[in-house]
C-alpha cells in the first residue's frame, strides 16, 4: 500500500513537472485572441480595399478591354484566313508545277525508252546478218573443203 502512495505521489509529480498540455492551451488561446484582435480590421481593411478595385475594374476596364479584345480577334481571324488562302494557292500552284515536271520527265523517259529498244532492235538486226553471214562463209569454206 505504501508503494501506491508512492507511485501515486511520483506520477503526480511527473504530471506537473512534464505534463505542460494546460499551460499551452492558455498560451494559444490567448495568442489566437490577441492576433485576432489586433489582425482582424487590418484584414477587413484589405478585403475592402480588394473589392473596390476588382468592381472598379470590372466597370471601367473591362468593357473596353473585351471591345478591344473583340477588334483585334476579328482582324486577325481576318488575316488568318487570308493566309491560310495564300497557303492554299501556293499549294496548288506548287503541285501543279510538280505534276508538270513529273509527267514531261515521264514523257522524256518512254521517249528515251522507245529510242533504247529500236536501236537495241538495230543491233541485234546487225549481230543476226554478222552472225548469218559467218554462218555461209562457214558453210561455204565446209562446202569446198568436203568437196
Amino acid at each position: 500500500m505504501a508503494f501506491d502512495l508512492v507511485f501515486k505521489d511520483l506520477g503526480e509529480l511527473e504530471s506537473r513537472l512534464f505534463d505542460h498540455r494546460p499551460i499551452l492551451q492558455g498560451d494559444i488561446h490567448y495568442f489566437l485572441r490577441e492576433f485576432e484582435d489586433k489582425r482582424g480590421h487590418r484584414d477587413m481593411i484589405t478585403l475592402e480595399k480588394c473589392t473596390e478595385e476588382v468592381s472598379l475594374m470590372q466597370d471601367l476596364y473591362l468593357p473596353g478591354c473585351l471591345q478591344q479584345a473583340e477588334i483585334c480577334l476579328t482582324d486577325i481571324a481576318a488575316k488568318t484566313n487570308m493566309a491560310t488562302q495564300m497557303c492554299e494557292r501556293i499549294c496548288t500552284k506548287e503541285h501543279k508545277t510538280q505534276t508538270d515536271y513529273l509527267q514531261d520527265r515521264r514523257a522524256k523517259r518512254g521517249q528515251e525508252w522507245v529510242d533504247f529498244m529500236t536501236e537495241q532492235y538495230k543491233k541485234s538486226a546487225e549481230v543476226d546478218k554478222k552472225h548469218e553471214a559467218e554462218i555461209n562463209a562457214l558453210k561455204s569454206i565446209l562446202d569446198k573443203s568436203l568437196s
